[in-house]
């Protein structure tokens, strides 16, 4: 019986993660991961090209013809044009579906934020989900996030995620979540997270600073929302030791709700490609 594949594509600001999926029976193909070259848009669409043409060969390897290519984005993107993309500047202002559709003419393709199909795929796979209201705080080389309240993504405009690592954290210089992280964490936030993990102590003290600004926006979310679950999600969530602790001990000594949240470290790196895969 032929399969019926779809790709998925999950860019982001470090890396390249592209697999075939088949919706029927769940099933992964030809999953490849790659750093992203992201320094020239002929580049980084020439990238692009060639990681949809293996996805392609791999399942003319086994009789499937993909008609259709989501891809996950970390930016706000309308109809195919990305508005801000502010950790692969190359595509601002870019319609990245027409730029695609040069190469593949045949194919349908579809975009959406990052955070957005991760928190797609995580609907589809955990059913307990789907009756509650739950946050996906995305850590990695700038910091997203997505809300569902009852199955449903509370902003069901695709291209459009509910922006955590903008909010603004300091009302004097009007700066948000995110510039405190690349400020105090430097780029890629991954080296001090490490150093911290191995006991290094100015980075620790460093983790434990952003650590108290994350749990203080976390302490908004958590009132707003009253969430009964977070998934922490992104190539930071690994981390989570040296900065979770942190975050609960100040929501659990500021929030006025006593809601407390499940914590959960959704470390899938597929997830995100599977549910831009779901996007057709």
């Amino acid at each position: 019986m032929k399969q019926q594949l779809s790709i998925g594509l999950d860019i982001g600001g470090s890396k390249i993660f592209g697999l075939l999926y088949n919706q029927q029976s769940r099933k992964v193909y030809a999953a490849h991961r790659q750093p992203i070259m992201k320094d020239s848009l002929p580049v980084l669409i020439e990238q692009i090209n060639l990681e949809i043409k293996r996805l392609i060969r791999a399942a003319d390897k086994i009789k499937s013809v993909p008609e259709t290519i989501g891809i996950g984005i970390p930016g706000i993107i309308k109809n195919g044009q990305i508005i801000n993309c502010p950790n692969l500047t190359v595509l601002n202002n870019k319609n990245l579906n027409n730029l695609l559709a040069k190469e593949f003419p045949d194919k349908k393709i579809s975009l959406d934020n990052d955070v957005n199909c991760f928190l797609r795929a995580y609907l589809m796979s955990h059913q307990s989900l789907k009756t509650t209201t739950f946050v996906v705080l995305a850590l990695g080389t700038g910091i997203g996030g997505a809300i569902a309240i009852n199955g449903k993504n509370i902003i069901p405009e695709l291209g459009i995620s509910s922006e955590i690592g903008h909010m603004i954290i300091d009302q004097q210089t009007e700066v948000d979540l995110e510039y405190y992280y690349h400020k105090i964490m430097g780029h890629p936030a991954g080296r001090l997270f490490t150093a911290a993990q191995e006991g290094d102590y100015q980075a620790q003290q460093k983790v434990k600073k952003f650590a108290k600004i994350l749990g203080l926006a976390m302490v908004n979310l958590n009132n707003l929302l009253n969430p009964k679950v977070i998934i922490l999600t992104g190539g930071v969530s690994r981390y989570y030791k040296t900065y979770l602790p942190v975050v609960k001990q100040i929501i659990n000594e500021r929030s006025l709700t006593p809601n407390r949240p499940k914590w959960i470290i959704g470390q899938n790196q597929k997830a995100a490609a599977i549910g831009a895969s779901l996007l057709i």
